[in-house]
């Protein structure tokens, strides 16, 4: 795994390129060395501990595709189909006991043809928006998560001709 920064170039702000900017502690985060306009499988991962019971609620997106856990639970996926100006996100509330925790997704976009069908698509990215005590901890673009880029996906298409 390896830490990454915001990519505040290419997304910068909550709202998808060209829309009004939304001021939130989350920021879209991808992979440093991911090679643009290639297929990319990511996982992120933020390690973090919460010194009483709480009840966590997030919000998640990603530009594609995200499948999200907690301590080795599966959350969800998602997103669902959306547009540029209809971009959609999940919102997860879970109940955490004391101690330590890890959040991790697996993401993927995959470019033109590999893309899935009907999947509209700016830039890679994936986004989490924490509330409360552990909004600025937890939300992307916060220090500590980390990201590791999965290899050998060409997002070459697989079978379309059948379509």
């Amino acid at each position: 795994m390896m830490a990454i920064a915001p990519q505040d170039e290419v997304f910068p702000s909550l709202s998808m390129p060209g829309k009004e900017e939304v001021h939130s502690p989350a920021r879209w985060i991808w992979h440093p060395d991911a090679l643009p306009g290639e297929a990319s499988i990511v996982a992120f991962r933020r390690r973090f501990s919460v010194e009483q019971a709480t009840i966590l609620r997030i919000h998640v997106t990603a530009d594609q595709r995200y499948e999200l856990f907690i301590d080795g639970r599966r959350l969800g996926r998602g997103p669902h189909r959306s547009d540029l100006a209809h971009w959609f996100y999940e919102t997860y509330e879970v109940e955490l006991a004391a101690g330590e925790h890890l959040l991790a997704a697996r993401t993927w976009w995959l470019p033109g043809e590999g893309a899935p069908m009907a999947q509209i698509s700016a830039e890679p990215g994936f986004l989490l928006l924490a509330e409360g005590a552990l909004a600025e901890e937890l939300s992307t673009g916060a220090e500590g998560w980390e990201a590791l880029a999965f290899e050998g996906y060409t997002g070459a298409p697989y079978g379309s001709s059948a379509y």
